[in-house]
């Protein structure tokens, strides 16, 4: 606590400085490269930051330390070269322009583009810096990545259900019809949409699945986020245990449609075969959310010992299932996704 005659304002400072002086001269002496991770944030007020990670080995213990270097305002787009410039000054700041490492990010095309500037800078200063061979994939989000292309395809590219508006009879199909041919994953999430879209056919579908007393269940639907396989999973899981009173309302919505057309729920109801694929598809996707669950228990602290045993893991369970369902008898939609997935995580 600050001492008589000196603010509070006066103490955080003094603190603030302190620490960053210890930081600063940690990074000076350390024996190798400081490494950097980064990712844009955006918050509640919509004002966007970049948040920059320094990842080193401390020269007294030998122990690896993993903090926090800056969190910046970024200015205009997240742009490449707007985020290469937050990125250089605190490397100015903290006199590590010369012991730059590897920088792990996501796979944005952006991320690629800041390492060029930061190349570009470096080279400025008389430093040799390769943006290509200093780039690291985030493993995080390549495993995503590989879970949205087992779930949509080899090249999975998200439907914009907004540009169904409601008022578009046309737009309302061809989102429809997009969704379609992704499989029965698609047609599931044209029946979940269609559920959830009024109150009533949400009161009209509880009231149907309370009538199978599914102990333990919750009675809610819910819709993927096209940014996140485990969201997709997740709805995946609820609808197959929701599964009878699921049949039992499409059952009677198509019945009671008159029309027919392409906007007919007809078009989606799923086959048995089709709930088989789903439930399939959950049981490939077990070691992917292992996985997950491990390496977020990790954090930061997850390290290249962590993730090795997860490529190896995850690669040979692919394989294994590619060759078991290349049978004649196997289902094409499950043998297209784990090829989809394997090519992804093989390269």
């Amino acid at each position: 606590m600050p001492t008589t005659g000196k603010t509070v304002r006066a103490w955080i400072l003094e603190k603030y400085t302190s620490s960053r002086d210890a930081l600063r001269t940690a990074l000076a002496n350390a024996p190798a490269a400081i490494h950097i991770s980064f990712e844009p944030w955006t918050s509640p007020n919509q004002r966007s930051f970049l948040a920059i990670f320094g990842h080193y080995v401390e020269l007294a213990s030998g122990e690896s330390r993993d903090v926090l270097l800056g969190f910046r305002r970024l200015q205009g787009p997240h742009s490449g070269e707007n985020q290469a410039d937050c990125i250089w000054q605190v490397a100015v700041e903290f006199g590590i322009t010369r012991k730059l490492g590897y920088f792990t990010t996501d796979n944005a095309s952006s991320n690629d583009s800041a390492l060029q500037y930061i190349a570009e800078k470096s080279t400025h200063i008389g430093v040799t810096f390769d943006p290509v061979c200093r780039r690291i994939r985030c493993f995080g989000h390549i495993l995503n990545q590989v879970g949205k292309a087992f779930l949509w395809g080899d090249n999975p590219v998200a439907i914009d259900d907004r540009l169904d508006n409601g008022d578009d009879p046309e737009a309302h199909v061809e989102v429809l019809r997009a969704w379609r041919k992704t499989g029965p994953l698609g047609r599931l999430h044209n029946c979940i949409r269609h559920i959830l879209k009024t109150p009533q056919r949400r009161e009209r579908f509880q009231e149907k699945a309370r009538a199978y007393n599914l102990e333990g269940v919750t009675l809610d639907l819910i819709i993927g986020d096209d940014s996140c396989w485990s969201d997709d999973l997740a709805a995946l899981v609820r609808a197959l245990l929701l599964r009878d009173p699921m049949e039992d309302y499409l059952a009677s919505a198509i019945c009671l449609d008159r029309k027919r057309d392409e906007a007919s729920l007809a078009h989606d109801e799923l086959s048995p075969q089709d709930w088989d694929v789903l439930r399939s598809m959950i049981e490939l996707l077990e070691p992917f959310t292992k996985w997950m669950v491990l390496l977020q228990r990790k954090g930061a602290a997850a390290r290249l010992s962590d993730i090795v045993p997860a490529y190896d893991e995850l690669l040979s369970h692919l394989e294994t299932q590619r060759e078991r369902h290349s049978a004649a008898d196997a289902s094409i939609h499950i043998l297209t996704s784990l090829n989809a997935a394997w090519i992804l995580l093989n390269k």
